[in-house]
């Protein structure tokens, strides 16, 4: 440690933390402290346990969620790497959730935060002197060798082990490997044997390439990652190595070069961890995204396709059929009187015809176009859109002397036409499919149910035979003959789109005192999508 004025040595930190602005709150809160040299920054753990393992610090403050390499992932590096420095982890988690684990992992403390910044100083100071750790004076003695670093026993032969040491010989979970400046095989622990499967006899002396596929390894990979350790005073890499048993492993490994105090190369310590399940899992997650992307392009062809049979429906469809319309008006002023009743019942007909053709390429437009708008997050007030359509409805609703109440309906995801199509769809229905001399009695009203919103529209109507509740979802699906109830069989088509659309159900129950409850659900509001 530099000498801080006051006779004693300055404590030296590294800050590994993904948020800039807060590790420029650490420098200068450690800074002005006077007691602290801060000598590196990371904003990840890969990068962070590069800057450690270069610089060896008394102390690094630590976080834990980050990206490339978690601080959970770094601890056991550091440990490996660097045994002196005391790792603090600082960490916005609850203690009770992680502190167990992060000591447990070798960490010297955990502090919030939130720490008041005098508890944080002091925290380090007394960690730094009051508190012994692996090697005297916050540095690995340089006549520590190399292979200590993972099988040293007790100098004496007596007592129990160095903490340090043993932590690293006891962790399975990595395969920590000492190897020579030459990079053969001085020493391993168990983890080693449990990651790579060679028992020492089996190993020591054999050079690392050993471990890599037979084309890495005629491609110099080994060599290049000694290479750069040697340069850089540390490498990681990721790749698939091989095990005795010949299987391959996809290998997270960091390779640290080790000098002694007068910076003279003495070997290297490699730190490997089996990573082949996280690899598998990405493996799938990116598969899975690749079809994700598929079906997504699939669909933006599928809604391109509609929109051009809409556009074809609108215009080459109703073009021939305003034409129908016309004569068969002219007809009817011109020559009404000179048809007789057989005629004048054909131009009827025709005038029907033409009315049900138009209704049913206006039903056929409008599935097309269901989902055409892409604004979902505008949100949308599903009480203004029910004025709206009982506005559109006034006639009806008067002329059938029909009673229209509805409840307090929430704010939900855009777009708000498609959210008009369902409330005219069905209220229409409600007030359509009725007995004759029945006032038509429709109630519309919402309830939360978690993260949606559960919607029912209740009319005393005609009711639909259960087993024929699934049925009227479908395409021109009609229970009656269209001279009893007019109606294309589209309407519920794309009030079940609409709905599906945006990741909700559509279904159909019998009212308690007769007619039909449509209940459907949409996710409340940000939850969409």
């Amino acid at each position: 440690m530099p000498d801080d004025g006051t006779g004693h040595d300055r404590i030296r930190v590294v800050i590994v933390d993904d948020a800039q602005p807060l590790r420029a709150l650490l420098r200068s809160t450690l800074s002005r402290d006077g007691r602290f040299d801060v000598v590196g920054e990371a904003g990840d753990g890969r990068e962070g346990v590069r800057v450690v393992l270069s610089n060896t610090p008394d102390v690094v403050l630590l976080d834990l969620a980050m990206p490339v390499m978690d601080g959970l992932e770094v601890i056991p590096r550091i440990v490996a790497g660097s045994p002196a420095t005391r790792i603090v982890v600082l960490s916005g988690f609850e203690a009770r959730q992680v502190e167990e684990e992060v000591i447990e992992l070798g960490a010297a403390a955990y502090l919030p935060k939130g720490v008041r910044p005098g508890e944080l100083t002091d925290t380090l100071s007394r960690l730094c002197r009051d508190v012994p750790v692996c090697a005297a004076n916050g540095r690995r003695p340089a006549a520590t060798p190399v292979a200590a670093l993972v099988t040293a026993p007790d100098p004496a032969g007596m007592g129990p082990p160095d903490s340090c040491l043993h932590l690293v010989d006891v962790m399975e979970d990595y395969a920590i490997c000492a190897l020579d400046v030459g990079g053969k095989v001085v020493s391993w622990n168990r983890g080693a044997l449990r990651v790579k499967g060679y028992a020492d006899d089996d190993i020591i002396g054999s050079h690392i390439s050993r471990f890599y596929p037979a084309g890495d390894a005629a491609d110099g990979a080994p060599e290049s990652l000694l290479a750069r350790a040697t340069t850089a005073g540390s490498a990681a890499a990721e790749g698939w190595r091989v095990r005795k048993d010949g299987s391959r492993f996809w290998a997270d490994v960091v390779l640290m070069a080790l000098r002694d105090d007068a910076g003279d190369l003495t070997g290297f310590l490699e730190v490997t961890r089996d990573m082949t399940e996280r690899r598998n899992s990405v493996d799938t997650l990116e598969r899975m995204n690749r079809e994700l992307e598929q079906r997504t392009e699939q669909l933006v062809r599928t809604n391109a396709e509609l929109e051009q049979l809409a556009s074809v429906l609108s215009h080459d469809l109703n073009e021939p059929l305003r034409v129908v319309a016309g004569f068969a008006r002219l007809l009817a002023e011109d020559c009404s009187d000179h048809l007789d009743d057989t005629g004048q019942s054909y131009l009827h007909h025709i005038t029907l015809g033409v009315n049900r053709m138009r209704a049913l390429i206006d039903d056929l437009i409008a599935y097309a176009r269901v989902g055409a708008d892409t604004t979902t997050g505008e949100p949308v007030d599903c009480g203004a859109v029910m004025r709206a359509v009982a506005d559109a409805l006034s006639l009806t609703l008067a002329n059938t002397d029909a009673e229209l109440s509805v409840g307090d309906l929430p704010v939900v995801g855009g777009p708000g036409g498609d959210l008009y199509q369902l409330f005219s769809n069905l209220v229409g229905n409600a007030l359509k499919f009725v007995a004759a001399g029945v006032r038509p009695r429709v109630a519309v009203d919402s309830h939360a149910e978690g993260d949606r919103w559960r919607f029912t529209v209740t009319d005393n109507g005609i009711g639909i035979d259960p087993a024929r509740r699934e049925r009227v979802f479908r395409m021109f699906q009609r229970l009656h003959p269209a001279d009893t109830y007019d109606g294309t069989g589209i309407g519920l088509a794309i009030c079940q789109k609409v709905v599906e659309r945006r990741g909700g159900r559509i279904w159909i129950e019998g009212a308690p005192q007769g007619g039909s409850v449509v209940h459907f659900t949409l996710p409340a509001l940000g939850e969409e999508g």
